[in-house]
């Protein structure tokens, strides 16, 4: 058990190194955000059938970005939702343009933030209780969502849903201008 884990670990470490040094010299190519983020709940629709997704995607929201990495960054964000949520809540994916960004923003009822918030992007930190960790949880995903948005010129931030137990993601990418 002990070899496993030390291989995935040695794998995760791998692929993050490879990421960081790919990540800023990929092509970027204009693309409609909201087009892509309408497929990838589509087939989050179809793949957790238990959960309820609901959408609020603004037309017109074009960045220049990889699609790879961004459907990469999406993942991590609804996995990350899905993990977390309550089965009867509402899983939100809300894509807006707001001061020359689009903010596509995943929203979930359930788990709580912990207090350190900002800790979370960092490389191989979980900040479960021993109640939700999971042994191939390596503290990869927000990882690779705050890499994959700086490397598109954005940022991501993690917020308390206001009044209730639960969180919203957000991530700002700039919007493509003239």
């Amino acid at each position: 058990k002990s070899l496993s884990y030390m291989n995935i670990l040695l794998t995760s470490v791998s692929n993050a190194s490879n990421l960081e040094a790919m990540i800023y010299k990929e092509p970027l190519v204009a693309l409609d955000l909201g087009l892509l983020v309408h497929s990838q709940i589509d087939e989050y629709g179809l793949s957790f059938p238990q959960h309820r997704f609901v959408t609020e995607i603004a037309p017109g929201a074009n960045i220049m970005g990889n699609e790879d990495r961004l459907r990469q960054l999406l993942a991590n964000l609804m996995n990350n939702a899905i993990e977390h949520s309550h089965l009867q809540s509402p899983i939100t994916v809300r894509l807006s343009q707001k001061q020359g960004l689009a903010e596509l923003s995943v929203r979930n009822q359930g788990v709580r933030l912990p207090i350190e918030k900002e800790k979370m992007f960092d490389l191989f930190v979980s900040l479960r209780d021993a109640g939700h960790w999971k042994s191939d949880n390596l503290g990869l995903g927000l990882y690779l969502v705050k890499l994959i948005a700086e490397g598109h010129g954005g940022w991501v931030r993690a917020d308390d849903l206001p009044g209730l137990d639960g969180a919203v993601f957000t991530v700002g990418i700039p919007l493509l201008t003239g």
